[in-house]
C-alpha cells in the first residue's frame, strides 16, 4: 500500500505543477502550448502517463475502505489529474481513457460507473473551449478523416499517421518474422520514400511490428495480455481490499496501454512504463502466494467483501 501511494502522490504532483503552471505562468498560452511536465515534456507522451495511472486513483476510490478525509483527498487528486490531462490536449488519451475505463467497467466492477458518471457530469457542465474545439478539430480541416484519405500528402502529422497505418501491413510483409532492426522504422520509411523524413512511428504497434516482426507483437500482445488476466483473476479471487484496488487499476490500466500505443508510442517510453511495471510486479506477486494465503490475509487484516 506505501508503493501505491507514493505512486500516486508523485503523479498527483506533477499534475498539480503541470496544471499551475499551464493556467498561471505568463510565459505559457493554454491555446498554444499543451500540458506537459518533467515526466514528458511531449503533451501526448504526459496524456498517456496521466491516463495510466488516473484508473489507480479511480480503483482506490471504489475498492479501499478509505475514511471520510481519506476520500476527500482522493476525489480531489483524481480531479487534478484529469483535469491535467484536459488540458494536454491529447485525444488520442482521452479516447484511451473513455473507451478502457467503460470497457472493465462494464465487464469486470460496475462500481467504476459511479466516479465514470461523476466524470460525465463534471466535463458536461465544464469543458475548456480549447478543449472541444481541439476534439472537433479532428473531424474538420486538415484533420478530416476524408481529406487525408484522398489527399497524397505526408507533411502533416495528421495525413504521416493515416500515411504510417496504411503502409503498416505491406512493410510487415517484407520481414514478418524478425523485422527490420530495432530502431530502424524511420529510416525504413525514408530509405522506401513513404516518408520524406526518417519520421517516429505514432504507434508502438506499428513500431515494434516492423522493426521486430510478428516475433515482436506476440511478445508486446502477450505481455499486456499477461498482466491483464492476471490482475482479472486476482480481482476475481481476492476479498482483501488493497489487492483489488491494485488488480483494478493494472487492468484498466492495461487496457488503456494498448489503446494508447494505437496512437502514440508509450511502451517503449521508461518515464511514463516505469510505475507500471513497479505495479504489475506488486499487485501479480499475489498470485504467487500460496492458496488461501490471499483469503487469509484480508481476514486478518479486516478486509470487507466486494
Amino acid at each position: 500500500m506505501f508503493l501505491l501511494v507514493s505512486i500516486l502522490l508523485v503523479t498527483f504532483f506533477n499534475a498539480a505543477y503541470s496544471l499551475r503552471d499551464t493556467l498561471t505562468n505568463p510565459s505559457l498560452n493554454i491555446e498554444g502550448n499543451r500540458a506537459v511536465s518533467l515526466i514528458a515534456i511531449q503533451p501526448n507522451l504526459y496524456a498517456g502517463f496521466l491516463v495510466l495511472y488516473s484508473f489507480f486513483f479511480l480503483s482506490l476510490l471504489v475498492n479501499y475502505p478509505l475514511s471520510r478525509t481519506g476520500r476527500i483527498l482522493t476525489g480531489a487528486g483524481t480531479a487534478v489529474v484529469l483535469i491535467n490531462l484536459v488540458y494536454t490536449l491529447s485525444r488520442g488519451a482521452w479516447l484511451a481513457f473513455m473507451m478502457s475505463a467503460l470497457l472493465v467497467s462494464a465487464t469486470k466492477s460496475r462500481k467504476l460507473l459511479v466516479p465514470l458518471l461523476l466524470i460525465a457530469a463534471a466535463l458536461y457542465l465544464w469543458l475548456p473551449d480549447v478543449a472541444s474545439e481541439r476534439f472537433q478539430s479532428s473531424f474538420e480541416g486538415e484533420y478530416d478523416p476524408r481529406f487525408l484519405t484522398e489527399q497524397n500528402v505526408t507533411v502533416d502529422e495528421a495525413a504521416s499517421r493515416i500515411v504510417q497505418w496504411k503502409t503498416f501491413l505491406p512493410l510487415l510483409a517484407e520481414k514478418p518474422v524478425i523485422g527490420v532492426g530495432f530502431g530502424r522504422y524511420g529510416i525504413t520509411i525514408y530509405q522506401k520514400r513513404i516518408d520524406e523524413k526518417p519520421r517516429s512511428a505514432h504507434s508502438s504497434v506499428i513500431e515494434i511490428g516492423i522493426e521486430e516482426g510478428v516475433i515482436g507483437l506476440a511478445f508486446y500482445a502477450g505481455i499486456i495480455l499477461v498482466a491483464f488476466l492476471g490482475a482479472s483473476r486476482i480481482f476475481k479471487a481476492s476479498r482483501d481490499p488493497v489487492d483489488r484496488t491494485l488488480a483494478l487499476g493494472l487492468m484498466t490500466a492495461s487496457v488503456a496501454l494498448f489503446l494508447l500505443d494505437l496512437t502514440g508510442t508509450r511502451f517503449r517510453n521508461s518515464n511514463i512504463m516505469a510505475f507500471y511495471w513497479i505495479l504489475c510486479g506488486i499487485t501479480l506477486n499475489t498470485s504467487l502466494a500460496a492458496p488461501g494465503a490471499t483469503q487469509r490475509r484480508s481476514e486478518t487484516e479486516g478486509g470487507t467483501e466486494r
